[in-house]
């Protein structure tokens, strides 16, 4: 059902400025958190290409490396940020194409909106990380593998998909999961017009270009995911209510969902059968990543965590976008749509407003302001160091700064032995200084990481106590700020 009597292209232009809006909006209110840190600091000017490629066990590298050039004209948090907002943009405008190709124009240009409101969506496009290009990459690989499936796409779309694949892929290891959900709708289209051949040589090429990245991975390991929490049927349920942006939303969705099923039957009933296969693909990008993930996790490790699960928020808004574009009530359209925009304001009011992120900005201000020369830092764990250095580079208008004790051995990884050199060293070099500023963040972390990470603190605060006393206690969000000072 078209009723749009505008340029297609018009509910692209404005779904994708609305976004960029919203993604623009109290941009820099929130201090970087640990993974945004990192991000700066992987992606070093004066790292080496091969360096930046490499960070973090070749996690997103392309991220990284446009980052790298990104850095060289300016590195203010609000500027690094931007480069997220970019591909958010675009997603959008793809969002509406891919939508427009799967389900019609009107479907297309609800996808749109659903996407650019979504509270989620807004959150990673503000985020100094690579989920908003995956989340660009993972909509036009599927675009593209449309285009082959459908219509036995030309060469130019045989490349296309290969290449959004490819830079998927080495956007973010989850992108597999994209693509097994591709493989796994490949049913659902029509068998026999489907250019096999062609299909054949992508899945081969895609395999070939990715054979480096299995190489850094093999090589140089890749990036840690021991601290991620067992899975729960809490933490599924989290990861639909994140994706969603809220409670309520996931409610409507879930209902939407229902009025979906009862559709489906009602047009059975009439002999109007829906498409299978768009809503068969869409529901498997929904769902696949989910469900193979959580096999990962009961069968290798955890990797249940929502934000890697980006890639499903395009399928969520292709399926707000079934449903809705074939409301044809004129009054029952509005009210939904008045519903779905309401409720995603809320999301994105408690998401400015009542989401605050790790407050490094706040505690290197206030260890800035009360530090002594020769104040030594140590953070537990010491990898929030980076996060800390990155907030006291940008703090304004301060002259020198206190020692930070970069690798320590607070690495909640392993036990550690009090009794052991390394523990002893640390414990000795704390003691020397007259005071001593303890960083401790809050994270959510797998039973094992925190089990280490409080016998770890426990053993430094019994150390410092030995011979100082706890003179300052302030808290930030999620950063505990301690001053232990000498003794009078």
């Amino acid at each position: 059902m078209e009723t749009f009597n505008v340029p297609p292209w018009t509910f692209a232009a404005i779904a994708s400025c609305l976004a960029g809006v919203l993604a623009l909006l109290f941009l820099d209110a929130k201090s970087f958190w640990l993974d945004e840190a990192a991000s700066v600091k992987y992606a070093d000017p004066h790292r080496s290409l091969a360096q930046v490629g490499l960070a973090d066990g070749g996690q997103f590298a392309v991220y990284y490396l446009m980052l790298h050039m990104w850095l060289r004209f300016g590195t203010s948090d609000a500027y690094v940020r931007v480069l997220s907002v970019i591909p958010a943009v675009l997603a959008v405008a793809c969002i509406f194409i891919l939508g427009r190709q799967l389900f019609g124009t009107r479907s297309g240009a609800i996808a749109a909106f659903a996407l650019a409101l979504n509270p989620f969506f807004i959150a990673f496009a503000q985020e100094a990380r690579g989920y908003s290009l995956l989340l660009l990459a993972s909509i036009v690989s599927t675009l593209f593998f449309v285009r082959l499936v459908q219509r036995a796409g030309s060469s130019v779309d045989l490349l296309s998909y290969v290449a959004a694949s490819v830079l998927m892929m080495y956007t973010h290891l989850f992108g597999i999961f994209v693509l097994a959900a591709q493989a796994a709708a490949l049913p659902f289209f029509d068998r026999r017009s489907m250019q096999w051949r062609r299909m054949a040589i992508a899945a081969v090429a895609i395999v070939v270009l990715l054979l480096p990245l299995a190489y850094s991975a093999y090589r140089h390991g890749a990036p840690s995911i021991d601290w991620i929490p067992q899975v729960t049927p809490k933490n599924v349920l989290g990861v639909f209510e994140t994706l969603a942006g809220g409670l309520p939303l996931l409610l409507l969705y879930i209902t939407l969902a229902l009025y979906g099923v009862f559709r489906v039957f009602r047009n059975r009933a009439d002999g109007a059968v829906p498409d299978g296969a768009a809503v068969g693909l869409v529901l498997t990008w929904l769902l696949v990543p989910v469900v193979l993930a959580i096999i990962f996790s009961e069968l290798v490790k955890p990797i249940v965590v929502a934000r890697y699960f980006i890639v499903c928020l395009a399928p969520l808004a292709l399926f707000a976008g079934a449903i809705l574009g074939r409301v044809r009530n004129p009054a029952t359209f509005a009210a939904v749509s008045f519903l779905f925009v309401m409720l995603s304001a809320l999301g994105l009011w408690h998401y400015y407003f009542h989401t605050p992120k790790e407050d490094w900005r706040g505690a290197a201000g206030y260890i800035l302001a009360h530090s002594q020369p020769y104040d030594v830092v140590v953070c537990d764990p010491w990898w929030t160091v980076m996060a800390l250095r990155h907030a006291i580079d940008r703090a304004p208008g301060v002259e020198g700064s206190p020692i930070l004790v970069g690798h320590s051995i607070l690495n909640p990884h392993n036990e550690l032995d009090p009794r052991s050199m390394r523990a002893r060293s640390l414990v000795a070099t704390l003691n020397r200084h007259p005071r001593v500023w303890l960083i401790l963040s809050e994270h959510d972390l797998s039973e094992r990481f925190q089990h280490n990470l409080s016998a770890q603190t426990a053993m430094v605060e019994d150390a410092l106590r030995s011979h100082k006393r706890l003179s300052v206690q302030r808290t930030f969000y999620s950063v505990d700020v301690r001053l232990y000072s000498e003794r009078r």
